[in-house]
């Protein structure tokens, strides 16, 4: 199981993430590059949660995961917390 450290570190990344992106463009025919890495850094900390034993725990550590990446809470770069956000919610089940 990861340790918490390696958990912060995750979500640190997340939210560089989601600042550096901010007003670049990308071309309409691919995914910007951007969102393929939030995307990875936030399927890692979904995995990371779902290794957790406890139910409680893993409906807490995805409540979590949905706070940091909603679109509100990124204001920054809502285009990206947005994919990711929806990527998460579609996920909601396997937890």
């Amino acid at each position: 199981m990861k340790s918490l450290k390696e958990s912060d570190d995750l979500l640190r990344k997340a939210r560089l993430l989601l600042k550096d992106s901010e007003g670049r463009s990308e071309g309409l025919c691919e995914k910007p590059k951007e969102v393929s890495e939030a995307e990875a850094v936030a399927r890692r900390q979904l995995q990371h949660v779902k290794q957790n034993p406890s139910r409680e725990a893993r409906e807490k550590g995805f409540k979590d995961l949905l706070r940091v990446w909603h679109p509100d809470k990124n204001p920054e770069n809502p285009e990206v917390a947005t994919v990711v956000f929806q990527m998460l919610q579609a996920e909601r089940g396997g937890i």
